[in-house]
């Protein structure tokens, strides 16, 4: 965005006379003033409004003055005015920031954004598919919450200061499968020829396939997981009765397979010691 710049002055003839104005500039802290001219980038020089533009950075802190002529009669009386400083800020530019990649059904945030350059207040808005993802107006943090589905999503970040001026950078969210929670559980101390059963407690709906040994437990291939307070989400549990068929060191297993594939198949195993059958619990 080009730079621009409007000084005014405001005068009075006390005796009615005619006012002309003549804008001048100084390039050296107002040592020296030269009258200016109209032309490329400067208007008015003549007028009571001087407007200056595509201004530089190299023009920052260039002093102007207006010469006010008083002319009544055939004579003449001028003034001049206080200087003003000219005040050339540089582009935005941008510092900071993060991509973000996380688990579905998890919210992240990335890095503060720092801007530096540009004229007052900058303000920050992003652009892009936005399912769930969010950015703070004052600082440029992204946040991508809960509820954003899985995928990849190119963004752009715009930084916009006081005159309109921009900058831009982008940011790429990417949300991975999550990973469900998943624990077992006995009801009682494994015993050879004794049933009990296994409690599968996971974080998402599916089903639960149990295994001993690594081996598929009978009647337990497939046990729908029920419970929980929404669709795909909450405690939920699934259960198998197993009949140990030899006592010592073992392993029971459960694979939980999700129902939506927004969740990824997740194991838990478990060391157990199945006890004789003639012998008591400890």
């Amino acid at each position: 965005t080009s730079r621009s710049a409007t000084f005014a002055v405001t005068a009075t003839s006390p005796d009615t006379g005619t006012l002309s104005y003549q804008w001048q500039r100084s390039t050296d802290s107002g040592s020296t003033y030269s009258s200016l001219s109209n032309g490329a980038g400067i208007s008015g020089v003549t007028t009571a409004t001087l407007t200056l533009s595509s201004l530089s950075t190299t023009e920052n802190s260039y002093r102007y003055r207006v010469v006010v002529t008083n002319t009544k009669v055939g004579v003449t009386s001028s003034e001049t005015s206080t200087a003003a400083t000219l005040t050339v800020n540089g582009p935005i530019s941008l510092t900071g920031g993060s991509n973000i990649s996380k688990e579905y059904f998890t919210a992240a945030s990335s890095t503060t954004i720092s801007a530096s350059g540009g004229t007052g207040t900058i303000s920050f808005t992003i652009s892009g598919s936005t399912a769930g993802i969010s950015i703070n107006v004052n600082n440029g943090v992204v946040t991508s919450d809960e509820t954003t589905p899985r995928g990849t999503y190119s963004l752009t970040i715009t930084a916009t200061d006081q005159t309109g001026a921009t900058a831009t950078q982008a940011i790429t969210v990417t949300i991975t499968q999550g990973v469900p929670t998943l624990s077992i559980s006995l009801s009682a101390t494994p015993k050879k020829g004794t049933n009990l059963t296994l409690t599968a407690t996971t974080s998402v709906a599916g089903t639960v396939r149990f295994l001993e040994r690594g081996r598929v437990i009978s009647g337990c291939k497939s046990k729908t997981a029920t419970g929980g307070f929404m669709m795909s989400l909450g405690s939920r549990t699934a259960t198998c009765t197993w009949k140990p068929r030899i006592h010592g060191a073992s392993t029971v297993s459960a694979i939980l397979t999700p129902t939506s594939a927004d969740y990824s198949s997740t194991t838990t195993r478990q060391e157990v010691v199945v006890l004789k059958r003639s012998a008591s619990r400890s």
